[in-house]
């Protein structure tokens, strides 16, 4: 039978694994950053470097969520991390 503190030894594991599998996702996403436009109806898409802006097609729908899983994910997994890494009291 686990003990209380085994337990939460085995789910901070977990999450330590989760939180790496989450970092390896961001890392693996592609480089730019996404800014879209709204015109009445039609949003544009645009892929940015700081400098220049590329146009992205709709039909480009998998570049489109990658690059806005970009804007979701570091904020979810600084929160991880940070919580992850503070010690047991």
């Amino acid at each position: 039978m686990f003990t209380i503190y085994e337990q939460m030894l085995s789910e901070r594991q977990r999450l330590e694994d989760q939180a790496k599998s989450i970092e390896g996702q961001i890392h693996s996403l592609p480089v730019g950053k996404l800014i879209w436009t709204r015109n009445e109806k039609r949003i544009k898409c645009y892929r940015s470097d700081g400098h220049n802006q590329v146009y992205i097609s709709q039909k480009n729908k998998k570049l489109i969520e990658q690059l806005a899983a970009k804007i979701l994910f570091p904020s979810c997994s600084s929160t991880l991390l940070i919580i992850l890494f503070q010690p047991f009291t």
